[in-house]
């Protein structure tokens, strides 16, 4: 969870981190894995994701990477790794 916080903060080693950056990477890779959808849907699928992202980044801005704690974690589920193995 350190290392993700790491690279979407990129530059930003103080807080608060709104990490900006990767929220249009964040959108734009998402986005990539949809089809199908009207134009209107679309639309407000982005517009999900940003507000997502926003609160995100919000909830995280105030704390240091050496305070992260998984099991505080709202919005970002952390496994072991014996679950993340392929059977």
């Amino acid at each position: 969870m350190r290392d993700f916080f790491r690279l979407v903060r990129g530059r930003d080693k103080q807080t608060p981190s709104l990490m900006s950056g990767f929220q249009a990477k964040f959108i734009d890779d998402l986005m990539s894995h949809v089809s199908g959808l009207e134009p209107d849907a679309f639309r407000l699928l982005k517009e999900v994701l940003s507000i997502l992202w926003q609160e995100f980044a919000e909830e995280y801005a105030g704390v240091a990477i050496d305070d992260l704690d998984e099991r505080f974690s709202r919005f970002i589920l952390v496994r072991p790794d014996s679950e993340l193995e392929t059977k």
